[in-house]
């Protein structure tokens, strides 16, 4: 009798097979199956970087014609996406800090009307970032304003209208570094912020603005809260504390994985610093899909060493997270000096529901040399999750320094659910290189935002990637919004079918 295969998608009925036995090889197919899922990896097939055009920004003399700071997000409901950064064009005096300005944009990136003021008032936190999400229908902006102690204002955001801004958290502490994601699920927004002294924040042009502390010893850890909207107004939850320790949680960022149904915050952490000044680890924290705590603080990189030669130029691990289907990216920068010179990485791990994090791995490394006080780089990381071919981009901006100046690049890198590198046309990379050019300036460019439209049409989606750049022929303070697009070819899965050998014999 030769033997029987049984198809294991199928399970047929066959009438001369025991009904226990066929029982039995269902339910080691399916057995299979389960563990088949846990290992599939991305699908995704050529990449292509499109040619990066300018978003928005002031003209001037002056430092009123900077522009930094952007974030972006995807809407599906009316396929368009809003931009968001920070401008001082309506500051009259250098006590006076930035506004928050959007611009929507189409499917193609480009600006689809005219910016528009979102803040009130010149108040926003000059060494703050604001934040941007999309859920059911709208936007939400949320950033940091000094009002005395710092508070964290939000917004939302249909249409170019002016709208009042809303305080969403304030104490007699600072309240700042907010980090805004949607649960679909709950219909509620997640914000993640920090409550206490900023520490090292970014500088603008040498000068340090600490409109919200800048305090070695500061008490700030990381809190989260979630909410939602009565008309305009927001209606805010109880707020609770996300790190361990009251002290030393810095640039939280969160998200949340629809597939686990779990967010996860990340920052960094100077709980361990025993006086270093430029000690930082990076931890994390699981959040349940109703945001309570699941167990405690993650040790995702300890004992990093961010020593800068110029303490106005800060560049310390500043997280970024992405939820995937199945676990979460974490990603950020690490510092390892080696004689004169420094390797400077863009690191991750892949964070599960349960359990502990996966090893760390490169993503990204490049070489930088310090021969010099003032030759401290300065860099900003973003990351996203494409559902369509179950694949993360990371991106970052930095610049380094050459025989004409500063030259600053935006660059981006893939990497699938299984925590490998892929090139651009989607084969894997032996080891990390120093990731794929999006755009490059003389001076340096400013912070980087990523969203990402799973479904753009024709087999394709893309990301999304805003940041800041140095204005072409502009005066050396004059900073645009520009923004890239890496558009994705989505790749039909093969369809696998695997036979089980049953050998029968009566």
């Amino acid at each position: 009798m030769r033997p029987n295969l049984l198809r294991l998608f199928d399970c047929p009925k066959y009438p001369m097979i025991p009904s226990l036995i066929l029982l039995t090889a269902c339910l080691i197919v399916l057995t299979l199956v389960s563990g088949l899922g846990m290992v599939v990896a991305s699908v995704g097939g050529q990449a292509t970087i499109l040619s990066p055009n300018r978003i928005g920004g002031a003209s001037g003399s002056d430092e009123r014609a900077v522009d930094i700071y952007p974030a972006v997000a995807y809407d599906p409901t009316t396929q368009r996406y809003l931009a968001v950064w920070m401008t001082m064009r309506n500051a009259q005096s250098e006590s006076d800090g930035f506004d928050v300005y959007g611009v929507f944009l189409n499917l193609t990136g480009q600006p689809s009307g005219s910016e528009f003021r979102i803040s009130d008032r010149n108040t926003a936190a000059r060494s703050g970032f604001p934040t941007v999400v999309t859920g059911n229908g709208e936007f939400v902006v949320a950033w940091a304003a000094k009002d005395g102690a710092c508070k964290i204002y939000a917004q939302r955001v249909t249409d170019a209208s002016a709208r009042s801004d809303s305080v969403l958290i304030s104490s007699a502490q600072h309240n700042h570094s907010p980090s805004l994601v949607y649960n679909p699920s709950r219909q509620r927004y997640a914000l993640a912020f920090v409550e206490g002294d900023d520490y090292l924040p970014p500088a603008l042009f040498g000068t340090m603005k600490a409109d919200c502390g800048n305090n070695a010893s500061s008490t700030s850890r990381v809190k989260a809260v979630e909410f939602h909207f009565s008309g305009n107004t927001p209606v805010v939850d109880t707020q609770f504390n996300v790190s361990d320790v009251s002290g030393g949680g810095f640039r939280p960022r969160v998200a949340y994985s629809s597939g686990l149904n779990q967010y996860l915050a990340a920052w960094e952490d100077r709980r361990n610093a025993g006086g270093q000044a430029y000690r930082f680890d990076v931890y994390g924290q699981r959040l349940g899909g109703n945001l309570g705590l699941i167990g405690g603080d993650i040790a995702l990189a300890m004992g990093g060493d961010y020593t800068n030669q110029d303490t106005s130029a800060t560049w310390t691990p500043r997280p970024s997270v992405a939820g995937g289907s199945t676990n979460f990216l974490a990603s950020w920068f690490a510092r390892e000096p080696m004689g004169t010179a420094v390797v400077w990485s863009v690191v991750g791990s892949l964070v599960p529901a349960s359990g502990a994090p996966g090893i760390s791995f490169p993503i990204a490394e490049w070489t930088y040399t310090e021969n010099h006080a003032g030759s401290a780089p300065a860099g900003f990381l973003a990351s996203g999750y494409n559902s369509a071919i179950w694949e993360y981009l990371v991106g970052w901006t930095s610049h380094q320094e050459s025989i004409r100046g500063y030259i600053s690049f935006a660059l981006a890198q893939r990497v699938n659910s299984l925590g490998q590198l892929l090139r651009l046309n989607g084969t894997v990379m032996d080891r990390a290189g120093v990731g794929y050019y999006l755009d490059s300036a003389l001076d340096d460019q400013i912070s980087v935002a990523m969203a990402v439209n799973p479904q753009r049409g024709g087999g394709r989606s893309e990301y999304d990637i805003v940041y800041g750049k140095h204005a072409p022929s502009g005066i050396a303070p004059d900073f645009d919004i520009w923004g890239a697009r890496v558009q994705m070819e989505a790749v039909t899965p093969p369809a696998y079918r695997i036979y089980l050998p049953l050998i029968l014999k009566w």
